[in-house]
């Protein structure tokens, strides 16, 4: 057996796990195959995708922050 990291919690420096401005981001698995899902703790909404997705959606991210004003 060996650990795997399967969760990784961001917040704000000082606030707590549960902050409600902050983002849960996990590896998951329904027996389908392994996904990653993000979860808001404010609104408590998922994203999820595939890993072979995260290059076309890192881009776009990237993109659209650019153009953020």
């Amino acid at each position: 057996m060996k650990p795997r990291i399967t969760r990784v919690t961001i917040v704000n420096e000082g606030e707590p796990l549960f902050s409600q401005y902050g983002y849960t981001i996990e590896i998951e698995d329904e027996a389908a195959g392994e996904f990653i899902q993000i979860t808001d703790h404010q609104e408590n909404n998922n994203i999820t995708f595939n890993p072979k997705d995260w290059p076309a959606i890192r881009s776009a991210i990237n993109k659209m922050v650019k153009l953020c004003q």
